[in-house]
């Protein structure tokens, strides 16, 4: 039977533009990775169903959380960058045989916003580029 857990313990890094690792954990609430696979159409005449095979990977990595100064300044750095930014995510905690997903990718979206009635929150996408890594910590 597998062992669930709570995502409490989870955590996301990445690496500026500068190249120094900014652990975004203690300011964020929010953490997804989406891949995908892009199926590709092969239907000829004659065919009476559709036919597919399959084509790219993709995906992309999404956070959100709570705005922090420090936080925008990386990551705006990092906005338009022309070099691709590392990043690891573990969805569970960073505890020893804990899964630990990395790869690179390009930070294509970062908000920030609040209300009068409410905090200032922040939120950013990174597009993948390239292979997804599934190991342990």
């Amino acid at each position: 039977m597998p062992t669930f857990r709570a995502g409490k313990g989870g955590f996301l890094s990445v690496t500026s533009a500068t190249g120094g690792t900014v652990n975004l954990s203690s300011g964020i609430d929010t953490v997804t990775l989406s891949r995908s696979v892009a199926d590709l159409a092969v239907t000829s005449f004659g065919d009476n169903d559709v036919v597919r095979i399959v084509g790219l990977r993709d995906g992309s990595i999404s956070f959100a959380g709570h705005f922090a100064s420090t936080y925008e300044e990386k990551l705006s750095a990092m906005l338009g960058a022309s070099t691709t930014t590392s990043w690891i995510y573990g969805p569970e905690s960073t505890a020893n045989t804990r899964r630990k997903l990395s790869g690179s990718g390009v930070l294509t979206s970062f908000d920030i916003g609040g209300g009068v009635d409410g905090k200032v929150d922040m939120s950013g996408t990174i597009a993948l580029s390239g292979t997804v890594t599934s190991t342990t910590f």
